[in-house]
C-alpha cells in the first residue's frame, strides 16, 4: 500500500479519482493527513465537492448506524456512490 500522504499531496486528482473518500478511510485520525486533506481541498475543486459529499454521508451514517458495518458492504455502497456521482 502506498503512503497516502505522498498520493494525495501531489493534487493530482483526476476527474475519476476516489481520493477524498480513500484519504479518509486510510488516515482518519492522522493529523498529518488532515493537514494534507484540508490543503487539497482548498487548492482542488474535484476534491473540495468529493470532500463536502464524503462528510454528509459520513455524518448520516454514523447518526443512523451503530452496528459495525461489514467491509464488503462499505465497498459496495461505495462504489454506487461513485457510480451515482459519476453519472451526474
Amino acid at each position: 500500500m502506498t503512503n497516502p500522504i505522498d498520493d494525495f499531496a501531489s493534487g493530482d486528482c483526476g476527474q475519476n479519482s476516489p481520493c477524498v473518500s480513500q484519504f479518509l478511510d486510510e488516515c482518519p485520525q492522522n493529523m498529518e493527513c488532515q493537514e494534507v486533506i484540508q490543503a487539497l481541498v482548498a487548492k482542488c475543486g474535484t476534491c473540495s465537492d468529493s470532500y463536502t459529499f464524503e462528510m454528509r454521508v459520513r455524518t448520516v451514517v454514523s447518526k443512523r448506524c451503530s452496528d459495525e458495518v461489514p467491509d464488503a458492504l462499505k465497498a459496495k455502497i461505495f462504489m454506487a456512490l461513485q457510480q451515482v456521482r459519476d453519472e451526474r
